[in-house]
């Protein structure tokens, strides 16, 4: 995640999801954060997703500090669910997902999952191994 566009404007991240009229959305510019990370882009984009949500609805949502994402449970049954995902940041990709989980009880619900957070961890990591490699790739690091 560099925190910047192509025109080296601060980055702009959205994340939007919903089903049956609920909808709930966060957007963060890189200037907001505490600092240009994943860890602290999913803390804030959990901060503005939890206090949009009604009360009732705030156990559903969960944030996953190790591998940089949220989840949403949505309800069986529920009508046009859908997630959406952007940003200008040059070093990352948005993607997102529904995805049916089945869980230990009775019931199954769906899992809502905001994996461009995840797609955005996959992104600095590359970057950091492309800074990381060694010149000639002999594996051994000049001095």
């Amino acid at each position: 995640m560099a925190g910047l566009d192509a025109n080296g404007n601060p980055s702009v991240f959205d994340v939007s999801f919903g089903y049956d009229g609920l909808t709930d959305s966060a957007a963060l510019n890189a200037t907001q954060l505490p600092a240009v990370t994943l860890a602290a882009l999913v803390a804030g984009m959990f901060s503005q997703l939890d206090a949009n949500l009604p009360s009732s609805l705030k156990a559903d949502l969960t944030i996953d500090t190790q591998d940089y994402g949220l989840t949403f449970q949505i309800p069986d049954g529920s009508i046009d669910p859908f997630m959406s995902s952007t940003t200008t940041d040059v070093d990352a990709a948005p993607w997102g997902g529904l995805n049916d989980v089945q869980t230990p009880e009775p019931s199954s619900f769906a899992s809502f999952g905001l994996g461009g957070l995840g797609l955005l961890a996959y992104a600095g990591l590359r970057r950091n191994a492309k800074a990381n490699r060694c010149p000639g790739g002999n594996g051994h690091r000049s001095s």
